[in-house]
């Protein structure tokens, strides 16, 4: 369902806290066990890397998602993968540590609570979900919104 890497040193209890709060997610997406998406934890200087590769942006950032798979999403009120599907590869998110982590201090969210809402952006970018227009935009807060009312993920101030 979901892989986790995380590439640097971490709180073991952060990790299970994210974990924890991202299972429920892939759950209410309605992920199935044979769908693949593997979520990367590095620091600035790999996502800095990364952006400037693919994004054409010389600077760190907190989420980076590489989709694989298109995914066909049910229709309806909520995002979930459609039902019947053979097994979806997803892609990538690469999520910064220490963007995070100096992002949560200065919302005054928790660790975890942050990280777990930025996993939850890369994760429906993989989904097709984004921010190119206001309605697109209004989709994906909503939501992002909707999940982490699901999860008991919370953030004072999230943007994207």
């Amino acid at each position: 369902m979901l892989n986790f890497r995380w590439n640097i040193t971490h709180s073991p209890r952060l990790r299970r806290e994210v974990e924890a709060k991202l299972s429920v997610i892939a759950i209410a997406l309605g992920l199935r066990d044979a769908d693949e998406a593997t979520i990367a934890v590095c620091a600035d200087r790999r996502i800095a890397t990364l952006n400037a590769r693919f994004r054409n942006r010389n600077e760190t950032t907190d989420v980076l998602s590489f989709p694989c798979d298109t995914p066909i999403l049910s229709p309806g009120k909520h995002t979930t993968i459609a039902k019947n599907q053979p097994p979806r590869l997803l892609g990538d998110i690469f999520v910064n540590l220490r963007q995070v982590e100096r992002q949560a201090k200065r919302n005054g969210n928790s660790a975890a609570d942050e990280m777990s809402a930025v996993a939850v952006h890369g994760l429906l970018h993989l989904l097709g979900l984004g921010h190119k227009s206001k309605d697109d935009t209004a989709k994906m807060l909503a939501e992002e919104k909707r999940l982490f009312k699901h999860a008991c993920i919370k953030v004072v101030e999230f943007g994207h």
